[in-house]
C-alpha cells in the first residue's frame, strides 16, 4: 500500500537532516523546500538542510500527491536508463526500463498512467500504466542520432495533447494522443524546455540565455534577455518552473565561479529568490515543493 502521507509532512519528518551546500537568500524572505535532479539527487529544506537524497544520477523528478517521488534514472553501462517511483524509505513501488539509449523525462498523468520519453534508434513518447506496460506510442521523427538531443522533455499539455521539446530541431511540437502534430514552433535556438500557459501560449526557455512566451501564431509576444538586467543572471539558462502565483523559477549556471544557481523572479522580472550551490553543475530539473512553510498549491506548471 502506498504511503499516504502530505508533502509538508514527509519533510518535517525529514529536519534535522545533512546541511546542504545551497544557500537561500531573498530580498523579500521567501523560503522554499525544493527537489533537484541532477548529478545531485536530493530534497532541500526551507531551512537548507539535506531532507533525502537519492543514490543515482538523475533526469527528471517530481514528488508525487503521496509524498513519494518520481525520478527518470541517467543510463549508464548495461543500462538504458529508466523511471521509478520511490518512497522516502527507498522502497521502490514503480519502475519502467528504457527500451533504446535513455529515458530523458517522466510525468504522472490522471489514473495512475506516466508519459515517458526516449532517446535512440527510434525517439518515442510512451505512456505506460502502473505495471510499466506501454498503453501509447507516438514515435517523434527526429533529425538527430543523439539521443539527449533528439527529446529534452514532454509534458502534458491540454487534454490529449502533449508538448514535446526538441533541442536538435530547434522545435516545440504538440502531438495528439493519435500521434498527429497539431501545432509546431521553430526556435532561433536550441529550447530546453517547455509549457503551456493558461492563456494558451507556451513558455519556452532557449538554451544558454533567453526565456520566451510564444502564442499560437508563433510570435513572441514577451521575453526575459541577458538585457533586462546588469548581472548574468540567464547565463547557462536550462530549464524552468511556473509558479501558483505566477512567478518564474529557474536553473542556471555561473561560468566563472562555478556556481549553480536556481532562481525565482516575478513576471516583471525582478529576482526574489534564489539559492545557490558551490561546485555543483545546475540541477537537470527541480520541483519547488513549500514556501515559508506552506505546501505549493496545485501541480506547478513544469
Amino acid at each position: 500500500m502506498r504511503e499516504k502521507i502530505t508533502i509538508l509532512g514527509c519533510l518535517l519528518l525529514g529536519i534535522g537532516g545533512t546541511h546542504a551546500a545551497a544557500q537561500q537568500r531573498s530580498p523579500q524572505n521567501i523560503r522554499h523546500a525544493y527537489l533537484v535532479t541532477g548529478a545531485q539527487t536530493a530534497i532541500i529544506s526551507e531551512t537548507d538542510q539535506i531532507l533525502w537524497r537519492y543514490p543515482r544520477n538523475t533526469r527528471d523528478g517530481c514528488v508525487l500527491e503521496s509524498g513519494n517521488v518520481l525520478l527518470v534514472l541517467e543510463s549508464g553501462k548495461n543500462y538504458p536508463g529508466g523511471v521509478v517511483e520511490v518512497t522516502r524509505t527507498g522502497r521502490t513501488i514503480f519502475q519502467y526500463r528504457g527500451q533504446q539509449q535513455t529515458v530523458n523525462s517522466a510525468q504522472r498523468l490522471p489514473g495512475n498512467l506516466t508519459l515517458i520519453s526516449e532517446g535512440g534508434r527510434q525517439p518515442q513518447i510512451i505512456i505506460v500504466d502502473a505495471k510499466g506496460q506501454p498503453k501509447i506510442r507516438i514515435p517523434v521523427a527526429t533529425q538527430s542520432d543523439n539521443p539527449k538531443a533528439q527529446i529534452s522533455f514532454a509534458r502534458a499539455a491540454v487534454p490529449r495533447r502533449i508538448l514535446v521539446t526538441l533541442p536538435a530541431d530547434r522545435q516545440i511540437r504538440e502531438y495528439d494522443l493519435e500521434g498527429k502534430v497539431r501545432w509546431k514552433w521553430t526556435a532561433p535556438h536550441p529550447p530546453a524546455n517547455a509549457v503551456r500557459l493558461p492563456n494558451g501560449h507556451t513558455l519556452v526557455s532557449l538554451r544558454g540565455d533567453r526565456l520566451v512566451e510564444v502564442n499560437a501564431a508563433g510570435k513572441i509576444v514577451w521575453q526575459m534577455t541577458p538585457k533586462d538586467f546588469d548581472k548574468p543572471y540567464l547565463n547557462g539558462l536550462s530549464n524552468f518552473r511556473v509558479l501558483a502565483n505566477g512567478n518564474l523559477v529557474f536553473a542556471a549556471a555561473n561560468p566563472d565561479t562555478k556556481i549553480g544557481r536556481l532562481m525565482e523572479f516575478s513576471r516583471d522580472k525582478k529576482l526574489v529568490w534564489y539559492a545557490s550551490q558551490p561546485n555543483r553543475q545546475p540541477p537537470r530539473h527541480f520541483h519547488i515543493l513549500t514556501t515559508n512553510g506552506k505546501p505549493i498549491p496545485a501541480p506547478p506548471l513544469r
